[in-house]
Order: C-alpha cells, then structure tokens, then sequence
C-alpha cells in the first residue's frame, strides 16, 4: 500500500464525518471502498495509527468541532463536494 497525500486523507475524514454526523446523508460505502481499492489506500491511513497519525486527530477534533457548530452548513457543503455530482471526489455520500 501507499501513502495517500494528505489533502486526500482529509478529504476521506469528511466523508466519514458527514456520514456520521448528518441526518440527510450517507457514506456509499461501495464507493468509499472502492476508491480505497483504486487508490491503493489502507483504512489505516484514516486513523492516529497511521503514517499521519497526529494530523488525523487534528482534523477529526477540528471537523467535530465544525459539525457540531454548524450541522447544516458543514452537511450541506460536503454534499457538494463529495455527492453525486462532487467537486471533490464525486459519489461518495448519498441521499438514503
């Protein structure tokens, strides 16, 4: 496996959050692993375990922080980058 670039990481860590955090949205899990697959990225990236391990954690508090401040807006933008027609990486959170 490689080392996914950060920006890639972090981007993954909205996705989950926002599946987790937003009524109104899910994670595609069949895409979510599959872009894992194509990318040659191991699930132990996304965690303080892995070669990012402190900015991972940074980042969790910092998008947790930013979901609980602002649901709607923090829901509303990750639909929009990570939804059917993404700007980020498309198809990888739903509408259930």
């Amino acid at each position: 496996m490689r080392v996914a670039p950060f920006p890639v990481t972090e981007g993954l860590l909205n996705v989950l959050m926002a599946g987790k955090s937003c009524l109104n949205i899910v994670v595609d899990q069949a895409a979510f692993n599959r872009y894992l697959a194509d990318h040659g990225i191991d699930a132990a990236q996304l965690s303080r375990t892995g070669p990012h391990g402190v900015k991972v954690v940074e980042v969790r508090h910092k998008l947790r922080r930013a979901f609980m401040r602002h649901n709607n807006e923090m829901c509303e933008l990750s639909f929009a980058m990570f939804g059917p027609d993404g700007t980020a990486i498309p198809g990888m959170l739903r509408r259930p």
